[in-house]
Parts: structure tokens; C-alpha cells; sequence
């Protein structure tokens, strides 16, 4: 039984997801698969492991070239070592907040290339709100 979602976001910036990632104090590294409630044979490219959670957030390089989330959401309080609830506590349901977090990256990333300076702000609704000036 499986209960592996993928995240329908492209992931092209490896830097940005990693960053993203710190910012919810997880870390990003390359491993071979990733854990959830299958065990640890889901394959993959790079994982996002937060502490103390015992499911992992899989990066697959698709046919594309791009990268995709993918991870397993199932378990409770009650579940035990099922703790696919964890990652959804923390990234948001469909890894929606670390998604978002990446997209600020991105942003911030391209633009400071630019030169221009970022504000950010963080809505009361949870969304962010980026301010791009040009210096």
C-alpha cells in the first residue's frame, strides 16, 4: 500500500529548495531513497529530512530534467512510527508552506541578481508578500 503524493510544482533550482528547506530547519541532502510508509526503498535523488520524523520528503529528477516533492502524508498521534503527519504539520498539506518557501527563494534569488532589493512580508492569511525595488 502506498500513499505517496507528488507535489505538482517543478522544482529547477536546487539551491533555492535548499534554503527553503533550512528555513524550516530540515535538511537537504543527497541520498538514494526516502522514507515513508513503504520503508526506506522509494527512490529518489536528495531527500528533506526534518529531526525527530521518520518519513522524509523525497526530490526526484523527472523525465524532464526537473526535480518533483514527493512524500507520504499518513499517520497521527496514534499511528506510531507512521508519522507522515509531521512532514504535513510543518510543510503544509501537499507541501504547500515548503513550496511557497521555495518560490520566495527563487524570487529573491533572481532579483538580488539584479540588484534589486527584496521586503518580505508575511500576511496575517499565512501567504507572503514580496516587495522587488529597484536600486
Amino acid at each position: 500500500m502506498s500513499h505517496l503524493t507528488v507535489s505538482p510544482i517543478k522544482i529547477l533550482d536546487l539551491a533555492a529548495l535548499r534554503s527553503a528547506a533550512a528555513s524550516f530547519g530540515a535538511q537537504f541532502a543527497e541520498k538514494k531513497t526516502f522514507t515513508s510508509y513503504t520503508g526506506s526503498n522509494n527512490k529518489c535523488d536528495y531527500v528533506i529530512a526534518l529531526p525527530h520524523v521518520g518519513y522524509e520528503v523525497g526530490v526526484i529528477r523527472d523525465k524532464a530534467g526537473h526535480y518533483v516533492l514527493s512524500h507520504d502524508p499518513f499517520g497521527d498521534d496514534g499511528c506510531g512510527r507512521h508519522d507522515g503527519h509531521k512532514l504535513v504539520a510543518k510543510f503544509g498539506v501537499g507541501l504547500q508552506k515548503l513550496q511557497q518557501a521555495y518560490a520566495v527563494q527563487v524570487v529573491t534569488r533572481q532579483a538580488k541578481a539584479k540588484g534589486w532589493l527584496v521586503n518580505q512580508r508575511v500576511m496575517p492569511n499565512g501567504s507572503v508578500k514580496l516587495q522587488l525595488i529597484q536600486a
